[in-house]
């Protein structure tokens, strides 16, 4: 019997990655010569695609605190 998943959350994926995923056989997806299983390279997806929203909201939030940074004249 297989694994019971008891959390799930929904993850969007690049075409990239999409086209990754469509490549598993056997539970294992080959990536430059290497099998990995399929359950790693989502897990590895979903950490990377959470990351990466992570990052641009602490961006843009240093973005909007440069926004309203008092400007110094430079001679």
């Amino acid at each position: 019997m297989g694994d019971k998943v008891t959390d799930t959350k929904v993850v969007e994926l690049s075409d990239e990655d999409k086209a990754l995923l469509a490549t598993a056989k056997d539970g294992k997806i080959e990536y430059k010569g290497k099998k990995f299983a399929v359950a790693d390279v989502v897990s590895s997806m979903e950490y990377l695609t959470n990351a990466r929203a992570q990052l641009q909201t602490e961006v843009q939030q240093l973005k909007d605190a440069a926004g309203k940074a008092p400007v110094k004249d430079t001679p």
